[in-house]
């Protein structure tokens, strides 16, 4: 039996314009760039080429047709080893920024998985994943903070609370600070 849920992937396009646009931008004006200067470069020689022929009126065109062919092949592997040599550049340039956020995006949920919650340096702007990351770590750490500031005077009482009631109330506001999931019956954890 097969499972449905293994054919429903989830479909995600990573995207980030920032960089993607200028890549793109960069490499469409190489483009134009390149193909700018290959058909300039292959106007000139055809035209010193015919203008070469024009007026040898007994000489045979034999080469001309050959050497006109060697030029368009040697602009046509230019414009590809350029192509080729900007496409890895791009590929380096974005393997390097992915990385660069995934590292970030690792280091962050480590800290995370170790409860350090204190606020670490991340680039601004460096990916809305960061932001993310460092606004969800921003409120645990609140949600921290008052956690132990509601058990602090519980921890320091020198003689534990008897009074059940203000025990109970402590702990019912403690618990607000907690995700929400089932709540345990608070009357037996503090007892009747």
């Amino acid at each position: 039996m097969t499972n449905p849920a293994r054919y429903r992937q989830r479909r995600i396009k990573y995207l980030d314009y920032r960089i993607q646009f200028w890549l793109i931008a960069a490499l469409v004006l190489l483009e134009v760039a390149i193909t700018l200067l290959g058909t300039g470069y292959l106007y000139l020689v055809f035209d010193q080429r015919l203008e070469q022929q024009f007026y040898s009126v007994h000489r045979a065109a034999d080469g001309l047709y050959v050497d006109l062919f060697t030029q368009v092949g040697y602009v046509l592997a230019g414009m590809t080893f350029t192509n080729l040599l900007a496409l890895f550049v791009a590929d380096h340039l974005w393997r390097g920024h992915v990385g660069s956020v995934t590292r970030e995006l690792e280091r962050g949920l480590r800290l995370t998985r170790d409860i350090d919650l204190r606020a670490h340096a991340v680039e601004r702007d460096a990916h809305q994943i960061l932001d993310r990351l460092a606004s969800w770590r921003n409120s645990e750490r609140q949600r921290m903070e008052k956690i132990w500031s509601g058990l602090a005077p519980l921890m320091n009482e020198p003689d534990y609370p008897l009074d059940r009631r203000l025990l109970r109330q402590q702990i019912q506001q403690l618990a607000q600070q907690l995700p929400v999931g089932p709540r345990p019956d608070q009357d037996s954890a503090v007892g009747s």
